[in-house]
Parts: structure tokens; sequence; C-alpha cells
């Protein structure tokens, strides 16, 4: 992979764990169960995103659990509106901006190897 387009892509990816964990450390707004579930799972992606930074063979299920989880969010949070509803769009945004960029250096490295078609092999 091309160093700076690395650098790039795990410096969007290091942001948006952070910037999950941080709403993962907000109170949730009462004490009901699904409050709770979301604070969790907000946590949870997280760390996996945060594990992903450092682990280059999590990136690719940390970022498709990430997309799947931002979406869902952002989906419930889209008819209550807020700032909650920008924020995990902004997120959603990084994320899928370090995905691409991650696939395109895959399919370069692949092409460079010699393999005209890319294969999810490694």
């Amino acid at each position: 992979m091309h160093d700076l387009t690395a650098r790039v892509a795990t410096a969007l990816l290091a942001v948006s764990a952070a910037v999950t964990l941080g709403l993962a450390l907000v109170p949730p707004d009462g004490p009901e169960l699904a409050a709770q579930q979301v604070q969790w799972l907000t946590g949870t992606t997280g760390l996996v995103l945060l594990v992903a930074v450092a682990v280059p063979a999590w990136r690719w299920p940390a970022l498709l659990a990430a997309l799947l989880t931002k979406g869902s969010f952002l989906l419930a949070w889209q008819s209550s509106g807020g700032v909650m509803a920008g924020l995990e769009a902004a997120l959603l945004v990084l994320l899928a901006a370090a995905g691409a960029v991650y696939l395109l250096e895959a399919r370069r490295e692949a092409r460079w190897n010699g393999d005209p078609t890319f294969h999810w092999e490694s």
C-alpha cells in the first residue's frame, strides 16, 4: 500500500474510532434498556475500530460492522433529527472514505502482483 494513502486511511479510521468511543462515554438519555444497549453497541464498535487501527487483519470486518452500525443509527436518529443524526452521518462518510481507500489500494496491489482480477482471499 502506498505510504500516504495508508496513513490517510488509518487516520480516518482512528478519528472514527475516537469519536465513536467519545459517543459511548456520553451517558444515555434514561435508564431504558434500549438506550443502554445503544451505548454498549457504540462502545463495542469504537473498540473494534481502535483495534483495527493497529491490526490490519481486522480492518475489513471492523469497517463493515461499523458501516452497518452507523447506517442503522443514522436511520434511527433521522426521524428524531438533532445533533446525533448529523454526527452519525459524518462518521459514516469518514468510514466509507477509509473503506474506499483500502479497497482501491488492495486492487492496486493485486494488479501489481500480476492478478488481473481481485479476490478477497487475503
